[in-house]
């Protein structure tokens, strides 16, 4: 019985040390897939501007309510939330369905939007949760459209055309974005001519599920696991309420990294 109990007492400490490990390895083949989905997006967003005479896919900054098909303005659509009554979180439809979206066409895989690492769910029914779509956001900055559908001549933010992208190895393009800081389907970095440290001026917070990394993909293509400094880039997801509207995060490292990597005029 003693003998029994030593080797029960082993086991139990042997799996105490590989369990960690193990759960490192899972994450990290989570995060290697999450920058596969970010590689294939960043291919169909090129494609889109070789058919397109050089034209970036546009990205309404606008937020179409109902989603708006008839304008053509944006690359996906779909507010998120963790309201189980609104149909956005899960309507696979308004990522890859041409008439929601233009980016649709070269993405059809509604698979490429949801981080696997993320946990987001909606609870539509008293018996019935189903996960949310999307973890992913655009750089407000590549392809931007303010007053879009609003005025004839939309509010430019950031390039138009690849063309006018000065060094597309610095410019990010796709974000995880942090769960209880998505929305919509724009990623706003504050521009630092403006003073502050805000990470954007409508809460955008970017996503830290990696082990506190996040995945980004970039205009010449290349894709990133980068892992943020400060602790204010990573508060803990709550999975059930929004972060505060204006995220604010002054003398933040992460903020002027993506400050760098983010081209404000065109």
């Amino acid at each position: 019985m003693i003998e029994l109990l030593v080797v029960i007492a082993i086991i139990a400490i042997l799996a105490g040390l590989l369990l960690p490990a193990l759960s490192r390895a899972k994450e990290k083949a989570r995060a290697i897939q999450c920058l596969g989905n970010k590689k294939q997006l960043q291919l169909a967003w090129s494609l889109y501007a070789a058919d397109n005479d050089d034209k970036l896919v546009p990205l309404g900054l606008n937020i179409p309510s109902p989603p708006r098909p008839e304008l053509g303005l944006w690359w996906a659509q779909g507010f998120l939330n963790y309201d189980g009554g609104n149909s956005e979180n899960t309507n696979t439809a308004l990522l890859i369905d041409p008439q929601y979206a233009k980016l649709g066409p070269y993405s059809r895989n509604a698979a490429l939007y949801k981080c696997p690492s993320d946990r987001s769910m909606v609870k539509v029914s008293k018996s019935k949760v189903l996960p949310r779509v999307r973890s992913i956001s655009m750089n407000a900055y590549v392809g931007g459209l303010g007053q879009c559908g609003l005025v004839p001549d939309p509010i430019k933010f950031g390039p138009q055309k690849l063309t006018q992208i000065v060094n597309p190895s610095s410019l990010f393009v796709f974000t995880d974005e942090h769960p209880d800081s998505l929305d919509f389907v724009a990623f706003w970095v504050e521009n630092r001519k403006n003073g502050g440290g805000l990470v954007g001026s409508s809460g955008s917070c970017p996503g830290s599920l990696h082990t506190g990394a996040a995945t980004l993909s970039f205009a010449d293509g290349h894709v990133e696991l980068h892992k943020w400094l400060d602790p204010r880039t990573k508060p803990p997801v709550t999975y059930s309420q929004r972060l505060p509207f204006n995220f604010t995060s002054s003398d933040n490292p992460d903020v002027r990294w993506l400050q760098d990597r983010t081209q404000f005029e065109p």
